[in-house]
C-alpha cells in the first residue's frame, strides 16, 4: 500500500508544467485548424503549428510559475494566520482561569435592554 503512495506522490505534476502543456497543446491545435481552414500546405501547417506549440508553452510555463509563487505565498499567509490564531486562542484560555475562556458578562437581557410591555397592557384590558 505504501508503494502506491509513493507511486502517486511521484506522479504528480507541478501546476507550471500543467498550464504549460495545456497552453501549449492549445496552440498546436489552433494553428493545424486554423492551417487547415486557410488550405495550406502540410509543411508550412506543421512548421506554423510546432513554433505555436513552443511559443505557447513558453507563455505557459511563465504563467504556470506565476500561480506556483502565488498559491505558495498564500499557504504560507494561511498557515502564520492559523498559527497566530492558535497561539491566541491558547493565550485567552490561559489567561482567563476558571471561567474556560469565557470572559463573565454576567446575564444577558432577553429583551435586549427594553422592558416587555405587551404583558402591562394585556392585564389592563
Amino acid at each position: 500500500m505504501s508503494e502506491f503512495r509513493e507511486n502517486v506522490t511521484l506522479n504528480r505534476m507541478s501546476p507550471s508544467k500543467v498550464i504549460a502543456a495545456s497552453l501549449g497543446l492549445a496552440g498546436f491545435a489552433v494553428a493545424v485548424v486554423a492551417g487547415l481552414a486557410a488550405n495550406n500546405a502540410t509543411d508550412s501547417i506543421l512548421t506554423r503549428a510546432l513554433i505555436a506549440l513552443i511559443a505557447c508553452n513558453l507563455v505557459g510555463t511563465m504563467l504556470g510559475s506565476a500561480v506556483e509563487v502565488v498559491l505558495r505565498e498564500h499557504a504560507t499567509a494561511q498557515a502564520a494566520s492559523r498559527a497566530t490564531h492558535r497561539h491566541s486562542a491558547r493565550l485567552e484560555t490561559t489567561t482567563t482561569g476558571d471561567h474556560e475562556g469565557h470572559d463573565d458578562l454576567g446575564p444577558i437581557p432577553l429583551g435586549l435592554g427594553q422592558p416587555d410591555t405587551r404583558q402591562g397592557q394585556r392585564m389592563a384590558a
